[in-house]
């Protein structure tokens, strides 16, 4: 484990208390605390399986990019999706940090 080669002069019981955390009913789940003693936020690495299964809709058989006709069905196809991207996005803003992760 690279924590314990990073803080060489610390005990590897100060490594744990420091990053490893209880979150909820979960143990020994990596937190880091940033910022100063008035000002302080946690991020916490989340499982994958904390992330919402993400399912497509198909698209018709007879759709047509292509044709006019069309053009509202896509139009709604692309709201939809960009719609549920954000609202997935903001849904954990509150409690959750998920870093670099994207969700498409």
């Amino acid at each position: 484990m690279g924590f314990f080669r990073r803080h060489t002069n610390k005990s590897n019981r100060w490594v744990l208390e420091k990053y490893f955390k209880t979150d909820g009913k979960r143990y020994w789940s990596f937190n880091v605390v940033i910022g100063d003693s008035e000002k302080m936020t946690t991020f916490a690495l989340k499982k994958l399986s904390d992330m919402p299964i993400l399912r497509h809709a198909k698209i018709k058989m007879e759709a047509n990019p292509f044709d006019s006709a069309w053009d509202a069905y896509f139009e709604n196809r692309r709201f939809s999706r960009l719609w549920g991207q954000w609202r997935r996005l903001h849904q954990f803003n509150g409690t959750t940090h998920y870093g670099l992760m994207s969700l498409m």
